[in-house]
């Protein structure tokens, strides 16, 4: 969160992290990437998200996944 766009600070709750994702410990990012969501038909939220490594890494064996929300938060 950002008052200025120029300093930071985390907000408190949940993140969705490569760990609680259930992506594997061979995953190279500490956190997942890729985010997009879309809301769906019955008023709830859908995210998608990958494992996707860093620039220079070789490509294959990622996973996208997907998590539901009805307010963004949980």
């Amino acid at each position: 969160m950002s008052a200025d766009g120029l300093i930071f600070t985390i907000e408190p709750g949940f993140r969705m992290t490569a760990e609680a994702a259930g992506f594997s410990s061979t995953t190279k990012t500490g956190a997942t990437g890729g985010a997009t969501i879309v809301r769906l038909a019955d008023g709830r939220y859908r995210m998608y998200f990958s494992d996707l490594s860093r620039p220079g890494d070789p490509p294959g064996g990622h996973l996208v996944k997907s998590a539901v929300s009805t307010d963004q938060l949980t």
